[in-house]
């Protein structure tokens, strides 16, 4: 199965919200359920800073990184 065909589900969430979501679903079915406490955590925060910043932190820290 190809990749696209794997991810396509998850991206209807969003490009990086879609993803992270997944890590939570495929982290508790492997029963790794520290792992994907964290990326349930990243996904609030993606969410949260969509939400009310409109994606501003994310810009901010790649011109942090990359600056």
């Amino acid at each position: 199965m190809s990749i696209f065909r794997r991810l396509a589900p998850w991206l209807i969430l969003g490009p990086i919200t879609g993803l992270l979501v997944e890590g939570v679903y495929r982290n508790m079915r492997a029963a790794n359920p520290g792992l994907a406490w964290i990326y349930a955590v990243a996904a609030v925060v993606s969410w949260y800073d969509l939400a009310i910043y409109g994606g501003r932190a994310v810009l901010t820290l790649h011109q942090w990184m990359f600056y």
